[in-house]
């Protein structure tokens, strides 16, 4: 399996950082992201997402995802984290403008994670057995973090450190701003790293003379730069390492795209999930609902149809659609868009920009009122192979709920 046909990341979040309270899973994220890879490793929280999947999809939904093996919940972190100013047998508490930037890796205890998988016992519409019948086949699909994209990310450190590129000066530039709004370009002030031992560095900037910030200040804007470039690394040794293409936070994405340039263009599953929204738009596919009591999606069926041959063709159409204008997409799915009008009967997704961009009304009418069929399409044209049109098609029939 290519890169891009696995995606590691999170799809829940916490709520209000409560590690016992639950955790809200983006559902319609969750769906997106079985159309559009064949793997999900998800970054689990605490592996809470389980039980409220259970509850979306129901028992067969749920035993049908974690049955397929499309899914992945990783039960652990990678982090960076500096150290130096933390007490450390037979090691000196390291001064201010000093660091022990680390690789580690943070695994819950494991009472801690069965408890808070045993939360599916309390989901609503299951007996007791399939409760556990869903627990046993959960654990079977979990997973850690790679030893060896540890020790990569840490291997990397010192030579960053060592090499002093600019992407360390970019980093700290962008914690300068993100912290005390100061605006510095990464060529105005100076950055220099000298190893002290096997982890520990020591750094000279002249920031504290070109700004009013205290010595504390310096260290942690520094630090916060620093552990960034670093954190980055991990990022790429766990693509590395699961094969799998991952999401980055707001932070990191500005490091990738520095370092990488061009490529990021095609390893940001973002840019896929943003192709896959605008025909979507246009096409008008159903939303789902981050409701876990409203079952609105059939999930045997959208495992069945996500795993086929005409889904793949769709992905790789989809790589190519950035060319295309609003109206070229237009012309491409009326076909689709008229399968759409007599098949879907869940609510349509939002009226789009293309209804007033085109002239052409993509919004779907009440179900059951066909739409319009132009005598001529391109779908011959620039989709040779009917996996596209027969995908959207199949998956508005057969998955979302009426």
């Amino acid at each position: 399996m290519e890169p891009r046909d696995r995606f590691l990341g999170p799809i829940a979040r916490e709520t209000a950082g409560d590690p016992e309270g639950p955790a809200v899973v983006d559902f319609g994220d969750l769906v997106r992201k079985l159309v559009l890879f064949d793997q999900i490793i998800v970054e689990s929280h605490n592996l809470k997402e389980p039980a409220p999947i259970a509850q979306k999809f129901g028992y067969d939904g749920a035993k049908a995802l974690f049955d397929s093996g499309r899914i992945r919940l990783v039960n652990d972190m990678v982090l960076i984290a500096d150290i130096g100013q933390a007490p450390r047998p037979n090691r000196p508490v390291l001064p201010l403008g000093s660091y022990s930037i680390n690789a580690v890796r943070l695994t819950p205890p494991r009472e801690f994670l069965s408890r808070q998988l045993h939360r599916i016992d309390a989901v609503p519409g299951l007996t007791s057995k399939q409760a556990k019948k869903l627990r046993q086949l959960t654990g079977t699909r979990i997973v850690s973090n790679p030893e060896e994209a540890v020790r990569l990310s840490q291997d990397q450190i010192p030579r960053d450190f060592e090499a002093s590129p600019p992407i360390l000066k970019m980093s700290t530039a962008f914690a300068l701003r993100r912290e005390f709004k100061i605006d510095l370009d990464p060529s105005q002030f100076e950055l220099r790293l000298e190893r002290l031992s096997e982890r520990d560095w020591r750094t000279e900037t002249d920031l504290g003379a070109m700004t009013k910030l205290t010595a504390k200040q310096i260290h942690d804007v520094v630090g916060q730069g620093l552990s960034a470039t670093s954190g980055l690394n991990v990022r790429l040794a766990l693509m590395r390492d699961f094969t799998a293409l991952s999401g980055f936070q707001v932070n990191e994405l500005p490091l990738f795209e520095a370092k990488l340039d061009f490529i990021v263009r095609e390893l940001d599953p973002d840019l896929q999930g943003k192709r896959f929204d605008r025909v979507r738009e246009i096409v008008g596919l159903p939303d789902v609902s981050n409701d876990p009591a409203l079952q609105d999606v059939d999930m045997p069926k959208l495992i069945e149809i996500t795993s086929g041959p005409e889904v793949r063709e769709f992905r790789q159409w989809l790589r190519t659609s950035d060319s295309l204008t609003d109206e070229e997409l237009a012309d491409l799915v009326h076909p689709v868009r008229d399968a759409l009008g007599k098949a879907i009967h869940g609510p349509a997704a939002k009226a789009v920009r293309l209804a007033t961009t085109t002239g052409v009304s993509v919004v779907l009418p009440p179900a059951g009122i066909g739409l319009s069929v132009l005598d001529t399409f391109l779908v011959d044209k620039l989709m040779p192979r009917p996996g596209p049109t027969a995908f959207l098609s199949h998956l508005s029939r057969s998955v979302f709920q009426s």
